[in-house]
């Protein structure tokens, strides 16, 4: 696990789509007029965020012993908080995707 944060820290300090993504984050209209593609920065945070999420729920399971039917009391608890989480930056996913 430490590896993987790492590993990002160091994609995102000194690989140019790191710091694309960095500068998107910060100020898109600025990252828009140096060239940066802030659509494909958006796909790729979430593409990056689903291959994270999956990796973390493979760990859970596997540290749980297994998936079985209490995984999906932690997913219920953990959904509202998606939704509201997704409430605050719905603008830029729904105008990534269009």
């Amino acid at each position: 696990m430490m590896a993987l944060l790492a590993a990002f820290s160091v994609f995102f300090r000194f690989s140019t789509t790191g710091m694309a993504m960095r500068a998107t984050a910060d100020n898109q209209q600025v990252a828009l007029s140096l060239g940066v593609s802030v659509k494909w920065i958006f796909a790729l945070s979430w593409c990056i965020a689903t291959v994270v999420s999956a990796l973390a729920g493979i760990i859970l399971g596997s540290v749980r012993g297994g998936v079985d039917f209490s995984l999906a009391d932690l997913g219920l608890k953990v959904f509202p908080v998606v939704i509201l989480g997704g409430w605050t930056a719905f603008r830029a996913p729904s105008s990534a995707a269009c």
